[in-house]
C-alpha cells in the first residue's frame, strides 16, 4: 500500500557486538577505503585555521557529507 513503506537506518551494534567484531569490520572497511574498492566523495575541506567556520557551516547544517579539517 501506499502508505505503508518506510526506510530505517541500521545501527551497528545490531550486527556488530564484540570489540573484536569491530575491529576486524574496521580493518575491512579501511583496506577496501585504501585499495579504492570504497569511495567516500569529501563534500569540503576546511584548513586548520578555519576550524571555526567548519564549526559554524556544520551548527548551520551547510555541510551536507563529510567535512574534513586538513592540517
Amino acid at each position: 500500500q501506499a502508505k505503508g513503506l518506510y526506510l530505517t537506518r541500521p545501527s551497528m551494534q545490531q550486527y556488530l557486538n564484540t570489540r573484536e567484531e569491530i575491529a576486524e569490520a574496521s580493518e575491512v572497511l579501511f583496506e577496501k577505503v585504501t585499495t579504492g574498492k570504497v569511495k567516500i566523495k569529501i563534500f569540503k575541506e576546511y584548513k586548520l585555521e578555519n576550524a571555526v567556520d567548519s564549526h559554524k557551516d556544520l551548527e548551520n547544517r551547510k555541510i551536507l557529507g563529510p567535512a574534513i579539517i586538513i592540517p
